[in-house]
């Protein structure tokens, strides 16, 4: 990839290119580009086009014919010339872009040098220029809603379950229906719904028994419990949960549920 665009096989520390064309982009970086003023005036303006003919000697005559047209005109917009250049930071190599300053004016150079390198590589990191990361993000998971005490989840997920269980049989929609009621019985102090790629699930919280069960929405799946305490589990991905051994009981959703259920939160 960095050969086509320019670079040597070497890849030496200090090479700088101005990238080859991969997209729209690179091209305007490497080409620039007109505008169109539509609120200007038409102009004229002449397109070649060749012709050929034979005579009737059978000698073929050809040429170059100018064809006006009616246009908009066009207004050129400099390619900006963003050259990428390799440097080293620690025995890596690393393609940089020019510095930038983190002002107003330099916005859009800076949007047009990130979009440049996400058209090439797919990817890129913001950097100071003492080569340390720009970018300190506390990361914040929204993959749980956490109700308030009180309120009633089964209303709460109601457009859920039309949507998840509309491939189950009304048979199976009923005892959706009744696991759920059948855990609130309980009185959960605790309630999150699951969104994004949890969507379906739900976590039910018994804090003074340091219980949770992870209860999903589609049929024939398991109630998972859980004896760690809610920030814990809500960092953790899907995979994590449902994959790990970090659940503490699988209670099977069988005939023999209801008093797998019992038997825990009795």
């Amino acid at each position: 990839m960095l050969k086509n665009l320019g670079f040597s096989e070497e890849l030496l520390p200090g090479e700088k290119v101005l990238p080859m064309p991969v997209g729209t982009t690179t091209e305007f970086n490497a080409e620039g580009k007109e505008k169109i003023l539509k609120e200007a005036p038409k102009e004229t303006v002449y397109y070649p086009r060749e012709w050929s003919v034979k005579d009737w000697g059978g000698y073929e005559h050809s040429g170059v014919n100018y064809m006006p047209y009616e246009r908009y005109p066009r207004e050129l917009i400099p390619p900006p010339g963003f050259e990428l250049q390799i440097t080293e930071e620690d025995g890596r190599k690393i393609i940089i872009s020019r510095k930038f300053k983190n002002t107003s004016d330099e916005y859009d150079s800076i949007k047009h040098g990130m979009n440049m390198l996400l058209e090439i590589f797919k990817d890129m990191q913001v950097y100071k220029g003492d080569m340390t990361s720009a970018l300190k993000t506390r990361v914040i998971r929204l993959n749980w809603e956490l109700l308030p005490p009180g309120i009633n989840p089964w209303k709460r997920v109601s457009e859920q379950v039309k949507k998840i269980a509309d491939g189950n049989s009304l048979g199976e929609k009923a005892m959706i229906a009744d696991r759920f009621k059948h855990i609130e019985k309980y009185n959960p102090n605790q309630v999150a719904i699951g969104l994004g790629g949890f969507t379906g699930y739900l976590v039910f919280g018994f804090t003074g028994k340091n219980i949770y069960l992870l209860e999903s929405l589609r049929y024939g799946n398991a109630t998972y419990v859980f004896g760690t305490d809610w920030q814990t589990l809500s960092q953790m991905t899907k995979a994590e949960i449902l994959q790990n051994d970090y659940h503490e009981k699988r209670v099977i959703h069988n005939d023999d549920w209801i008093n797998g259920v019992n038997r825990l939160l009795s």
